[in-house]
């Protein structure tokens, strides 16, 4: 069995990843999604004359780098006790919901967030599309609501 954890700030999400792979035997991908859609998003007219735009999306690929870093490093933590696990940590970019769904097609569990909290998935609802689309089985873990 091969199980996709879609890695977010949540880590009771990542520690029902992790004891699901370690009582099934499993593989255990962890995919952190940088969101790579922000200029799409805001819009090609939002202060173009300016270098705000730039500036902003200079900020939000440093915010995401940023929270890549935390998360991985949070999840390498946690980990550690599961040493029959094996671990692959991949970095995406792109569109949040697609490029979870490019990866899981490769795998039979996709352990999720709901609400999943990356990037622009906060707003386009990712748990909607990846109830449609999902090639595989899917485990959303409810969080508590901020």
């Amino acid at each position: 069995m091969k199980i996709l954890l879609a890695l977010d700030d949540n880590t009771a999400t990542a520690q029902i990843a992790l004891e699901l792979a370690s009582l099934y035997k499993a593989s255990l991908t962890v995919f952190f999604v940088m969101e790579a859609t922000w200029d799409v998003f805001i819009g090609h007219d939002w202060l173009s004359a300016s270098n705000s735009k730039a500036d902003f999306l200079e900020w939000m690929k440093d915010q995401e780098h940023a929270a890549s870093d935390r998360a991985l490093a949070q999840f390498e933590t946690m980990a550690k006790g599961f040493a029959d696990v094996s671990t692959e940590i991949a970095v995406g970019a792109g569109d949040v919901c697609a490029e979870v769904l490019r990866l899981a097609g490769a795998h039979d569990l996709l352990v999720i967030s709901n609400p999943f909290r990356r990037g622009l998935g906060i707003v386009r609802d990712t748990s909607k599309k990846l109830t449609a689309a999902n090639p595989c089985s899917l485990f959303f873990v409810k969080t508590e609501e901020a």
